[in-house]
């Protein structure tokens, strides 16, 4: 396939290519970049059901006019997701098996079935014992929001009140030589402020894509031919841009370079997705078709890292603004979550990537430690009711050389954020701090969307 059809079969299935002049002649070369992606759990999640959990507490108030008595009613709502009696190794006999412990990290003790009916679950606790050395959990992070624009803004970009660009993207510009499509995004914040060019890829279409990534049948010259007459025309085309001032014409000679890219470095990508896969996303089970989505994409963004066409992403997964039927819907996309994530941190360890990818889970606030009136208390079904809009929450970070087995910060039995021992409130601007200088992230850029300092060492670097 030569580059204009590529580009058509890109426009066709979902594929939004935002490019810039790149190196012609990338081949398979070993990648050293240090990579960054963004898990987005988009519509709020509840920490509570997974590394933050809390017990049912009726003595406590979580507002004037509610107890804690509905902090954690999964375990008795929906039993079957509940491992508290499966007598598991990781289960805390101080809940009475309702939490379970991993190294330093706690998380709720909970299962979801796997598509089929062969009887597995994915268990929380097989996530956590398999993954816990790997992951920081930062627990009581105050976003002080509970709009949805404002948190994503806070949560993916650092700051509520600017669009500043995604850390994906920030990432991406620091790290843009030579590279294809440095920023991928399968959907979620991704403001990139025109910092660096963003691909904007579906599920749907990602495999026609793969599919027709094949080097051309129809050339009758040699490679090193070939190769030779790319190079001269990629000299005179940006001598040209370098004497031309026009930001229109360089903008035309920049498009014209993007049509001659090397269909080699396309085809990198083919190579490292079809043969250098650990883990088949087509035979592995799932939960869902969705989490089956998640791991394809995991699939996808590593092979592009591998490759040396990307640098960042954003996987997404929506549906956590469960303000009704919380228990049941908030348990699938919280296995759906977990299932892809796994899948992420087993493919990027089998394929030595996880040293060198930053990987940071997050959402955009939290939910309450109180259900709403939508059950039957306010005329619906049983079971119906949700829990509202919470600015407290959690996030966990995972890879690029990060020591885990770590929780950073706390909330109290109200799921209310507690100030850190430094003395500062844990926020996501903080965090965006210390993953930007983790990221290596430039000063200029820094300097030209600034954060405040922060003291707080999330990562044991001090």
């Amino acid at each position: 396939m030569d580059r204009r059809d590529f580009m058509k079969t890109c426009a066709a299935f979902g594929l939004t290519l935002g490019l810039r002049p790149q190196n012609l002649f990338a081949q398979c070369d070993d990648n050293t970049n240090l990579f960054f992606i963004n898990f987005i759990a988009d519509g709020g999640w509840y920490p509570p059901h997974l590394m933050d959990p809390k017990l049912n507490d009726p003595s406590i108030m979580v507002t004037a006019d509610r107890d804690g008595s509905t902090i954690d009613t999964l375990h008795d709502t929906y039993p079957e997701y509940s491992r508290q009696d499966a007598g598991d190794s990781w289960a805390d006999a101080d809940t009475l098996g309702r939490h379970g412990i991993a190294g330093n990290i706690r998380f709720n003790n909970l299962q979801y079935p796997y598509a089929g009916d062969s009887g597995t679950h994915l268990a929380w606790g097989d996530f956590f014992e398999a993954h816990g050395s790997d992951i920081v959990v930062v627990n009581g992070i105050n976003v002080a929001t509970g709009n949805h624009i404002t948190g994503r803004k806070n949560t993916w970009g650092g700051h509520k009140n600017r669009n500043n660009p995604s850390l994906a993207a920030l990432h991406a510009a620091n790290q843009t030589d030579n590279l294809a499509i440095p920023y991928i995004s399968y959907g979620g914040y991704a403001e990139t402020a025109s910092e660096v060019p963003l691909a904007r890829i579906s599920t749907s279409g990602q495999n026609t894509i793969l599919n027709n990534l094949t080097n051309s049948p129809n050339s009758y010259l040699s490679d090193s031919v070939e190769d030779l007459i790319r190079a001269k025309s990629a000299a005179r085309l940006g001598q040209a841009q370098e004497q031309e001032r026009l930001l229109k014409a360089q903008r035309k000679i920049a498009s014209l370079q993007n049509a001659q890219m090397s269909a080699a470095q396309l085809n990198c990508l083919k190579e490292a997705y079809e043969n250098n896969t650990i883990y088949d996303t087509d035979s592995e089970p799932y939960i869902t078709t969705t989490s089956r989505d998640l791991k394809r994409m995991a699939r996808f963004v590593l092979s592009s890292f591998e490759s040396g066409v990307a640098v960042s992403a954003n996987i997404y997964r929506g549906g956590f603004d469960d303000h009704s039927w919380f228990n049941r819907d908030q348990s699938k996309v919280m296995a759906e979550l977990l299932d892809g994530l796994d899948y992420l941190l087993r493919e990027a360890k089998a394929r030595n990537l996880l040293d060198r990818t930053v990987i940071l889970v997050s959402s955009e606030f939290g939910r309450p430690p109180h259900m709403n009136d939508n059950g039957v208390d306010g005329g619906g079904q049983e079971n119906e009711e949700g829990r509202d809009h919470w600015s407290h929450t959690s996030a966990m970070v995972m890879g690029g050389g990060i020591p885990g087995n770590a929780v950073v910060g706390e909330t109290d039995a109200t799921f209310t954020s507690v100030p850190h021992e430094s003395g500062e409130t844990i926020t996501m601007a903080a965090l965006h701090y210390a993953l930007r200088n983790r990221l290596g992230i430039s000063d200029a850029l820094k300097e030209k969307y600034p954060l405040l300092e922060t003291g707080i060492d999330f990562f044991g670097d001090s």
